[in-house]
């Protein structure tokens, strides 16, 4: 803000042309922001706490404006894991101010531990990998979303025991997979 001062002199000296000085106390211009907590993708909307830097002691300053892009650029809410970045336009203290400063951060997968089931088939049978034969033992999927695993058998159709594998299909989680066996018995 602006100050004025009124300044009272000594008899030995003189001021020319005022008897008033006026300061003008520019605000603080921050640049170091980070996004303070880890965020794990959760199927909600993002909002954003910021570390920040160069704060004055006592001094309390908020984020109160700023804008979610994509890694394209476009404008979006952060729901997805991936990498974003936001540009973070106002502050909440008149003493300080942003000029457009971008801050990184990515939207973790979230975790999930999944135990395949054994499965089975008798020699000369169909042999039919059943997908759905799982179950989450750790951690947990968000309602209404689907891991889209898809299990696989090693090759072959003589009476043993198979290995089966699996994968994910949906990026919003890190899947660690239990593998188990497909046995098929003889005859």
């Amino acid at each position: 803000g602006s100050y004025t001062v009124k300044v009272t002199m000594s008899k030995n000296f003189t001021l020319k042309n005022s008897d008033t000085i006026t300061y003008i106390i520019s605000p603080k211009t921050l640049t170091g922001f980070e996004v303070s907590s880890d965020l794990i993708y959760d199927k909600t909307s993002k909002t954003l706490m910021f570390n920040i830097a160069g704060v004055e002691s006592n001094d309390n300053v908020n984020v109160n404006g700023y804008t979610i892009y994509n890694t394209n650029g476009q404008v979006v809410e952060a729901v997805n894991a991936g990498s974003y970045y936001a540009v973070i336009t106002s502050l909440d203290n008149e003493n300080y101010v942003v000029n457009n400063v971008r801050v990184d951060f990515d939207v973790v997968p979230r975790s999930v531990t999944v135990t395949l089931k054994n499965q089975t088939s008798v020699y000369g049978e169909e042999i039919i990998v059943d997908s759905t034969a799982y179950d989450v033992t750790s951690g947990s999927v968000c309602e209404g979303d689907e891991l889209g695993v898809v299990i696989s058998k090693v090759a072959g159709d003589t009476a043993k025991e198979y290995e089966l594998t699996a994968n994910s299909t949906n990026g919003n989680y890190e899947v660690t997979f239990v593998n188990a066996k497909y046995t098929i018995s003889k005859r």
